[in-house]
Formats: C-alpha cells, structure tokens, sequence
C-alpha cells in the first residue's frame, strides 16, 4: 500500500487508536480531576497524533522531522507518566480503566 498521507501510517493510525480508547477510559476517571489529570491526558494523547503529522508534512528537513518526533515520543511518555498519580487518586470504589 501506497503512502499517502499520515494517516496511512501504521503509527499514526495506532497513536489514534490509543487516543481514542484514552478519551473513552477518562470518561471514568475521578470527577475531582476532570480539570487537571483528565483534561491533560487527553490533550497528551492527542498532541501524539498531532506532532506525527506534522513530522509526516516536515519529512522533507531531516532536523525538522526528527525534532516532531521526539515532540511526540515525549507527549506518549507524559500520558505514560500521568497513569502513576492516578493511580494514587482515590476513586471512592470506582475504577479507573487502566491498569
């Protein structure tokens, strides 16, 4: 298959995925971090998709390319690292989704 555009790229079309499936999941979480956890994960998991494309328009300049990269490997390991202090949110016997 033929590469188009950066949606046809395998990474592109898991991190969406991933995004997705962290939207639905925080619909779960806590109401007392809706304003701070919930909404910076979100926007975490979708700045992953957002940095691959824009790598993907960038492919051209190799320093510009890679620099969207790491942009976007860093915001996969934000939304990682924001798992741990939920983890230590109390949920009140309601469960977060994630493991």
């Amino acid at each position: 298959m033929k590469i188009k555009t950066h949606e046809d790229l395998e990474v592109y079309q898991i991190a969406f995925k991933a995004a997705t499936e962290i939207f639905e999941l925080s619909k779960k979480f806590p109401v007392e971090e809706k304003y701070s956890l919930t909404d910076q994960i979100r926007r975490s998991s979708r700045s992953v998709c957002a940095n691959i494309a824009e790598a993907w328009r960038k492919r051209r300049y190799q320093a510009a390319f890679i620099a969207k990269l790491s942009d976007s490997e860093a915001e996969a390991a934000e939304v990682h690292d924001e798992r741990v202090p939920l983890r230590l949110t109390p949920t009140r016997g309601r469960s977060s989704g994630l493991a």
